[in-house]
């Protein structure tokens, strides 16, 4: 047991870094989320791979979350939840 609390105080200094890439890593790729959440997890592979190689720059980042908006969702999904 102590071995594991001497492991947490040696690396409890990393964990607000290992926090905030993960923020970063969520945030990046939140354009992705929306879309999935859009079409029932049926995105375009070349939506992802827009989002992964221009999501970096700010303009690439806009431009794939203004597109993953644009994306109509699916008419089953509309149906379920006017039936609800």
């Amino acid at each position: 047991m102590d071995y594991v609390f001497s492991f947490l105080a040696i690396y409890w200094e990393y964990i607000p870094y290992g926090i905030g890439f993960m923020s970063i890593l969520i945030l990046y790729f939140f354009p992705c989320a929306v879309a999935a959440g859009r079409t029932n997890n049926q995105i375009d592979i070349s939506f992802f791979w827009t989002n992964l190689l221009s999501g970096w720059t700010v303009i690439g980042w806009v431009i794939c979350l203004v597109w993953a908006y644009k994306i109509k969702p699916n008419d089953n999904d509309i149906k379920n939840v006017s039936r609800s």
